[in-house]
């Protein structure tokens, strides 16, 4: 039973709760098992997230409800993510390289930045900031870009 009730505090650490079913599945494979499937989700060939945002039309003139869409999408798609750490670790980085839905133009630059974070999401952490550092939404929202659309 203490193996299950870390289990659970995991689940709910590393994301947004667990699916149904899913703290059984954990149970049965034990925790080494579980760890070793969340961090390299790769070598357990864990399908990976498709892009949130792949069916977002960018072009619609109404920037607020493309946003909206986006947001509803990314969030929707990491609460059923196979790979729970990874977008927890999405969320994390995009609290720590934030950019403003206020700032940036186009706002579609948002689902590219969330996109990058999520290719670094659990990577190497010197990539991730030389990614960020060139990052067109960053860029904008730093007031840094050469190119203000």
């Amino acid at each position: 039973m203490e193996e299950r009730n870390g289990l659970a505090w995991l689940g709910r650490k590393i994301g947004w709760g667990l699916a149904d079913g899913q703290l059984d599945e954990w149970t049965r494979l034990g925790t080494k098992a579980v760890i070793d499937r969340l961090v390299d989700p790769d070598g357990f060939k864990i399908p990976a997230r498709p892009d949130p945002f792949s069916d977002i039309d960018r072009d619609n003139d109404k920037q607020a409800q493309m946003l909206a869409l986006g947001t509803m999408s990314w969030i929707d798609d990491a609460v059923v993510s196979p790979r729970p750490l990874e977008t927890f670790m999405e969320f994390f980085w995009s609290d720590y390289f934030a950019v403003s839905a206020r700032v940036v133009r186009p706002r579609h630059w948002l689902f590219d930045h969330m996109n990058l974070l999520a290719v670094h999401c659990t990577g190497n952490f010197a990539e991730l900031l030389r990614a960020v550092t060139i990052d067109p939404s960053m860029l904008f929202f730093l007031d840094l870009s050469l190119i203000h659309i």
